[in-house]
């Protein structure tokens, strides 16, 4: 089978879209327009069907070749409703139900091309892979804004349900020296410089799966093993904290930065309705804050808890204890090197 894309299918427009692709692909594979009618109408139906037990359904397209000529192959997942077999024999010339070893059924079904000649090429291969994983501009702009899989919760469900993550990294990245700077320039010029850090910083973020959550003012803040699972979420932050510090260092501004850590729980979802925003609340979000702004300047700065989880793998020394607000006195250290 020749793969073009998996579809996501939980709403009634999701359902829209999945049958407007895949009459369009059948369009493109010289099916006729009763066809692609049926093809269209089946799809509609099947996935309406499998959304009554379940809340959220993922369809395979591909092409696929039966005894020398290509067609077009859908293939419903993890599908419980027992008639879609029935159903797909009205509308498909094969119809397959595979059960796995844990009870899991996927429904495969195919449609023959009319044109026995037809042979994809890359280019068409390529060009219908882009075309069916395409995303509307609401959903991409959507995607810029917010995490992807809170994106697609949004807009599947119109919300985002609050969550509590344990274990989750926080880091808080300052610019030391920044109202000073401020001062002694025009604003056009600060923000070019903020806009060329922030690239920089989501460049690096990514390379290490650390999650831009928001930029402050001049102040950026990440986490690490709050939707993607990690095996040491500090770790990822710490590496990430001191590639930003060298880099912020070669940049234009040679702007000097002040990085915090602390690992916990944290409670997580979307902030407003109209200009709203994904953030972070809890005792976690605060201590990370605090850690980096009593740290020492151009240094990665970690709680007591935080340098616990990567002490074995990389060098750091205390800088006392210091009397942060409303927790006491802390114990920061301080990463000198990998």
């Amino acid at each position: 089978m020749i793969e073009l894309g998996r579809l996501r299918i939980e709403t009634e427009e999701s359902i829209v879209d999945a049958r407007e692709k895949v009459a369009a692909l059948g369009e493109n594979i010289a099916l006729d327009k009763i066809a692609v009618t049926r093809t269209a109408i089946a799809v509609s139906q099947l996935c309406r069907t499998a959304l009554e037990d379940q809340e959220m359904l993922q369809l395979d397209v591909g092409l696929e070749q039966r005894k020398g000529h290509y067609g077009l192959a859908l293939t419903f997942n993890d599908v419980s409703k027992g008639n879609l077999a029935e159903l797909s024999e009205v509308f498909f010339d094969e119809v397959q139900e595979i059960k796995d070893e844990n009870g899991h059924v996927r429904l495969h079904v195919f449609r023959q091309a009319q044109n026995p000649g037809f042979q994809p090429s890359d280019e068409f291969i390529e060009r219908q892979r882009s075309r069916i994983g395409k995303l509307s501009k609401a959903d991409q702009l959507l995607r810029v804004i917010l995490p992807g899989s809170i994106a697609e919760e949004l807009t599947a469900k119109d919300s985002v349900k609050t969550r509590r993550h344990e274990g989750v990294a926080v880091l808080f990245a300052d610019i030391v020296g920044f109202t000073t700077f401020c001062e002694k320039r025009e604003p056009e010029e600060v923000v070019q410089h903020l806009q060329e850090l922030s690239l920089a910083f989501e460049t690096i973020a990514e390379k290490h799966q650390v999650e831009k959550i928001k930029t402050i003012g001049d102040c950026f803040m990440a986490t690490a093993g709050l939707l993607t699972p990690l095996e040491n979420p500090v770790l990822n932050c710490a590496k990430c904290g001191l590639e930003m510090l060298s880099t912020a260092k070669r940049m234009s501004s040679r702007w000097n930065l002040r990085i915090g850590i602390h690992v916990g729980p944290v409670t997580a979802g979307i902030v407003g309705h109209k200009r709203f925003s994904y953030d972070l609340w809890g005792d976690t979000v605060n201590t990370a804050s605090r850690i980096e702004s009593n740290g020492k300047s151009g240094g990665v700065n970690l709680s007591q808890q935080a340098w616990a989880a990567v002490s074995d793998k990389l060098q750091a020394q205390s800088i006392g204890f210091v009397p942060v607000k409303g927790k006491g006195e802390l114990e920061i250290f301080c990463i000198s090197r990998w």
